[in-house]
């Protein structure tokens, strides 16, 4: 529970078997949480879709179109900086290495993609350490300031 309100989640992974589950659960989403691995984008490990970054930036520009679309509140989580060699000042660089990232990424789906030209995502960033708990109970309270402005604005959901 957090600030009175019950945060519900759905956590749907994502392996390659899952994302065709993400345009199901998206139109009933008050919250975009999108979970980034720290030291694997630090690292950026070959995976099956090809580097790290490219492969999860590709599947997030995917749900970011839809996102934008609706308006959507986007939360980009750097989880696991616990595990980063140089502590928290490496985890301030990794965030903004991530942020600058995505919106390369973001304005070559705007090149590519003309109706995303009229679209801003509203993607905010944080990190975490589930181990040390650090940025946990700021990330609720981001989460929930988040979802009750996105609720309020559309109260259809």
């Amino acid at each position: 529970m957090v600030r009175g309100s019950v945060l519900h989640f759905w956590d749907l992974g994502g392996a390659l078997s899952m994302r065709s589950l993400w345009d199901q659960y998206l139109p009933d989403a008050q919250l975009l949480v999108w979970v980034v691995d720290a030291p694997r984008w630090n690292s950026n490990p070959i995976l099956e879709e090809g580097p790290y970054r490219t492969a999860v930036s590709n599947a997030f520009m995917h749900l970011v179109l839809s996102a934008a679309a609706r308006d959507l509140p986007i939360l980009v989580v750097l989880s696991q900086v616990d595990q980063l060699s140089t502590g928290s000042a490496a985890a301030s660089i990794l965030q903004q290495d991530l942020h600058t990232f995505l919106l390369k990424q973001w304005a070559v789906l705007v090149d590519r993609t003309p109706s995303a030209a009229t679209l801003t995502p509203d993607w905010h960033l944080a990190t975490v350490s589930a181990a040390t708990g650090d940025g946990i109970p700021s990330l609720l309270d981001t989460m929930h300031q988040h979802a009750a402005r996105f609720a309020q604005s559309n109260p259809t959901q």
